[in-house]
């Protein structure tokens, strides 16, 4: 399928401001596996030869203010997320892993008041390689496959168990897509797989008992066939949440 106009943009975007361009662009996610949904961001993985400078890095943020829509989408773009690694940081791999500049909506409020995302250890590129790696769509340079070290089942199940805290802390206001990555952290301790939310959504509530109506409203909203209003569901949604916790902690790891 095409890639996103974003997803295009932000490849020239890097090409203006590097020169050269990148070591490698991917585009991952919901965008390559075909299960882009209305209110799915644009998911991207930049590799570079070393860490960016200050002048780079407020060219390329500025940039993507431009580029990225807002969330949700109203006017025609999707919201960007973009992960921006350099070489020395990911090669070979360790855990925790660093990123140098990461880029989501998120964070426009801040660096709108003048505060520039800044490199920091970030658990959650161990799924964001294992994604490329598994089925990324190179925009510029060589296969993820082919550039970066293949992270070690280990270090996925750490980087999934790291996020589940911070995920809770956002369950008021963001309650479908905390549900929705819950669920996913769960099918992939369990089977080591990364799917699509909604498919995650799917697999597993048949197994929330009382609350499977409520994972089952959020990936139909997340895939476009059903409105959710959480206003009234903050209690249920905080209980659901408890329960995919607990999937989350009984889970076994494949083999």
């Amino acid at each position: 399928m095409p890639s996103p106009t974003e997803a295009l943009a932000v490849r020239d975007l890097l090409h203006d401001i590097l020169g050269d361009g990148p070591v490698g662009l991917w585009l991952h996610g919901s965008a390559v596996t075909g299960t882009l949904r209305p209110t799915s961001d644009v998911d991207l993985l930049a590799l570079v030869e070393r860490p960016l400078g200050d002048t780079a890095r407020v060219a390329l943020v500025d940039g993507l203010l431009r580029v990225s829509g807002p969330y949700p989408p109203r006017d025609g773009r999707r919201p960007v997320e973009l992960s921006v690694v350099s070489l020395p940081d990911v090669l070979p791999w360790r855990y925790p892993p660093v990123c140098d500049l990461a880029y989501g909506e998120w964070l426009r409020a801040q660096i709108v008041g003048g505060r520039l995302p800044a490199r920091h250890q970030a658990p959650d590129l161990a799924v964001q390689i294992t994604v490329a790696r598994r089925s990324g769509s190179a925009l510029h340079g060589p296969s993820a496959e082919q550039v970066l070290d293949p992270v070690p089942p280990g270090d996925l199940r750490r980087a999934m168990l790291t996020g589940v805290p911070g995920l809770l802390d956002d369950l008021r206001g963001d309650e479908r897509n905390v549900l929705l990555t819950l669920a996913r952290i769960v099918v992939t301790l369990e089977t080591g797989e990364i799917v699509p939310k909604d498919v995650a959504a799917g697999l597993v509530a048949p197994r929330l008992g009382g609350h499977s109506a409520l994972l089952e409203l959020a990936g139909e909203a997340y895939a476009g066939s059903a409105v959710d209003d959480w206003t009234t569901r903050r209690e249920s949604a905080r209980a659901a949440a408890g329960a995919l916790v607990a999937l989350i902690g009984a889970a076994e790891p494949p083999g």
